[in-house]
This record gives structure tokens, C-alpha cells and sequence, in this order.
């Protein structure tokens, strides 16, 4: 096992975008996901989804600083094919998501907002509603909500078409010069031991499991 995770780190995909491109390359009509909706998802709906919404996010996110926290941006949806959708977009897009537990209280949300340094929760309004999250707690704690209900509104029948068309002439995505060593999410602990603690994976970790 050792030598096989060497081997495929020194010569497979660094990050965990460029795996999902080479998996997609190989098999890109096969389904890959499907949700509580029973919706399913190809690998090359998977890319077409990611990529469009990456070319959304220079507009809809805040510019960040040089700061060790520059580039997360909080996510709060459910286990949905939307989620991995956001998350490659994210990467894409050079941003590091950092995953909020949903199933806690809105006061630990909003700590661990603080604790990574979000200014803005990428949610669903529909999401909202239907989980009873009090989105003006978050929005009166200091966090922007932007919702995909909006951000899918601004997008074009043309952007979707040159998106369309560029998946088919090529697969994959950009990968924003994405490193082994580079963060790739910020996950929370449940707050057993008091106040939750934010875990950061590289790339390298994940691809790893």
C-alpha cells in the first residue's frame, strides 16, 4: 500500500480536481453521483456544472487578503449533488471551501465562521427553508450569504452553450495551478471537547484516502 500511494503520488494527478478531470476522461458518461432526489449526475454533467458556476464566483466573492486566511469561503448545504458541484467550482476558482455542519446551532456555525475568518456562506434558499436555519442570525453575526438560487439566475444560455461546447471539445476543468501541499477544505470538529476546532486537509490528504 506504501509503495502504491508513492508510485500514484509521484505520478498520478496532484490535486483532487485533476483526479476528478483523468476519472472523467476515462469513463465521462458513466454516473458518479446521485442524491435523495434520485437526480443523477455523469462525470461530464459533474465538469459542465463546476465549470460554469467557477466562472461565476470572481464576481459573486469577496476579494481576500495575503492573510493565512486568504481564499476560504464557507459552504452550508446538504449532502446533495450540488455539493461536490460547488466544491470542484471552488477549487477551480482557486478558493478553499470550508465546510459548515449544518446540524449544529446556528451560535457554533457562527463560531466556526469566525475561527476560519469567513466573510461569505456560498447556501440555498431552498435549503434554509427547509432545514429552519434562521438566515438572519448568519447575516447579523457578520457573514454575507450568497445563494445559489441567485448565482444559477446570472448565468446565460450562452455562457451554458460555451461551457457545453468546451467540455465537449475538451474534458476537465481548470485547476487554478493547484499543489499537493495546498489546502483543499476546512472541516469542523463536534464540538465534544467545547469550542470546535477547524481542520484543514491538503489535497495530498485526500487523495491519500
Amino acid at each position: 500500500m506504501s509503495q502504491q500511494l508513492q508510485v500514484e503520488t509521484q505520478t498520478g494527478p496532484t490535486d483532487l480536481l485533476a483526479a476528478v478531470v483523468a476519472a472523467a476522461r476515462d469513463q465521462p458518461k458513466k454516473i458518479i453521483l446521485q442524491d435523495g432526489s434520485l437526480k443523477r449526475l455523469t462525470y461530464r454533467e459533474l465538469l459542465l456544472g463546476a465549470s460554469v458556476l467557477a466562472r461565476e464566483w470572481p464576481a459573486r466573492l469577496q476579494n481576500t487578503t495575503a492573510s493565512d486566511r486568504a481564499g476560504r469561503v464557507g459552504v452550508l448545504l446538504p449532502n446533495v449533488n450540488a455539493l461536490p458541484v460547488v466544491l470542484l467550482s471552488l477549487w477551480s476558482a482557486g478558493r478553499v471551501p470550508a465546510i459548515l455542519n449544518f446540524s449544529t446551532v446556528t451560535a457554533t456555525m457562527l463560531t466556526c465562521a469566525r475561527l476560519a475568518g469567513l466573510r461569505q456562506v456560498i447556501t440555498s434558499r431552498a435549503f434554509l427553508e427547509r432545514a429552519k436555519l434562521d438566515a438572519r442570525a448568519l447575516t447579523d453575526g457578520g457573514l454575507e450569504l450568497v445563494y445559489l438560487e441567485d448565482v444559477r439566475a446570472r448565468i446565460t444560455v450562452g455562457r451554458k452553450l460555451g461551457a457545453a461546447i468546451r467540455q465537449r471539445i475538451r474534458l476537465g476543468m481548470s485547476s487554478a495551478h493547484l499543489a499537493p501541499g495546498d489546502r483543499a477544505v476546512v472541516l469542523f470538529t463536534s464540538c465534544s471537547e467545547g469550542t470546535p476546532k477547524g481542520v484543514e486537509l491538503t489535497h495530498a490528504n485526500l487523495l491519500a484516502n
